[in-house]
């Protein structure tokens, strides 16, 4: 089984880096409402439902960073959406994994403890996401408003 360094993960607003990230995290949910009915055979069936994703970040706090605690808080304060990226940086090869999607931070705070390091906690929302993929570029757009012409199309014919 290949090994991963964390390390080589970055979460980027827009073209630019988190500054001083030391964990990221990415939530990918999907609700399953239960449609199991007396058809079932003693089985549970679900029905995918509502998509959601959270990217959280942990980082050390330096106000020189192009994305700081100060602008991540005016996002907030100003419901302000962004695309943000999940990027796994390879060395010497290019990026990895890549997903990205637009999104609104829920949440953001600045812990500055006596005789520590001031470090920072961000959740943001997630309300979109594409993920590309890291060996062809291909890009899997998982809000595709095609399907609908698609479906109507193949009806016709």
């Amino acid at each position: 089984m290949a090994t991963i360094n964390g390390s080589s993960f970055l979460i980027y607003k827009d073209n630019d880096p988190i500054g001083h990230s030391n964990n990221a995290t990415i939530n990918l949910n999907c609700d399953l409402p239960d449609s199991s009915s007396k058809d079932s055979n003693g089985w549970r069936e679900v029905l995918a439902g509502v998509r959601s994703g959270t990217i959280e970040v942990s980082g050390l706090t330096d106000y020189s960073d192009t994305i700081n605690f100060s602008e991540l808080a005016e996002m907030v304060l100003l419901r302000t959406s962004a695309t943000f990226y999940f990027s796994q940086d390879i060395e010497g090869y290019g990026d990895g994994l890549v997903l990205y999607g637009t999104g609104y931070i829920q949440s953001v705070d600045e812990e500055a403890s006596v005789e520590a390091i001031t470090n920072y906690n961000l959740t943001i929302n997630l309300t979109s996401l594409i993920l590309v993929d890291e060996r062809t570029g291909e890009v899997w757009n998982t809000d595709f408003d095609e399907w609908e012409t698609a479906i109507s199309n193949w009806e016709v014919a």
